[in-house]
């Protein structure tokens, strides 16, 4: 009975110095962490959505990232949703930041200088199906518009934003042979036409 005691007892220290081991919990890197994040928005890509990861840091616990979302990105009304990304463990809290198709001041989004210049005139006389792209001047790159609108020519976008002041959202908008040129300011004042 001893023999069987003194065993039961070996084993319960046994499993409670197993138990007060701390045992390493797996970490990520940087790539391996983004990979995360974009295999999550993967689907949402392919669906149609042009999304953007802003951001990726390191915290104590992981990783935090911050993406953003366009659905319907190249329409007359987009949507927007942000969010924040937590892993280990994985997970994101989405916030919405464009839900409607009201006009918004001051243009902070490109998807709101779609919405907004999708409300005028040379636009709305393109009919339904027209897509559009909006670019914000002071933050043009050449390489990330032709990912984010391949059909754009970059000769006539030179051509149409040449003098225009930095802080211009330059909207452009076509469908079939038809296209339209708008340029706002940041409170939906046309500056130019065409």
């Amino acid at each position: 009975m001893r023999k069987m005691a003194a065993l039961v007892l070996i084993l319960v220290a046994a499993i409670l110095i197993y138990q007060l081991i701390p045992t390493p919990s797996p970490t990520l890197n940087k790539e391996q962490a983004q990979r995360l994040i974009l295999d999550d928005l993967a689907p949402l890509q392919a669906a149609g959505a042009y999304v953007e990861l802003l951001g990726i840091q390191q915290t104590p616990g992981g990783w935090s990232a911050d993406a953003r979302i366009a659905f319907n990105p190249h329409s007359k009304c987009p949507t927007v949703q942000r969010r924040a990304y937590t892993l280990v463990p994985f997970g994101f809290r989405p916030e919405d930041s464009i839900k409607n198709c009201s006009v918004k001041t001051p243009i902070v989004y490109r998807e709101e200088a779609l919405i907004d210049s999708g409300k005028l005139a040379e636009v709305t006389a393109l009919g339904d199906g027209a897509r559009g792209c909006a670019f914000y001047l002071q933050e043009y790159d050449q390489k990330k518009a032709m990912e984010y609108c391949p059909w754009l020519d970059g000769s006539e976008f030179a051509t149409f934003s040449a003098g225009l002041p930095p802080s211009t959202w330059v909207c452009f908008w076509e469908k079939d042979d038809a296209q339209a040129w708008v340029a706002l300011d940041q409170y939906n004042g046309i500056v130019k036409q065409g």
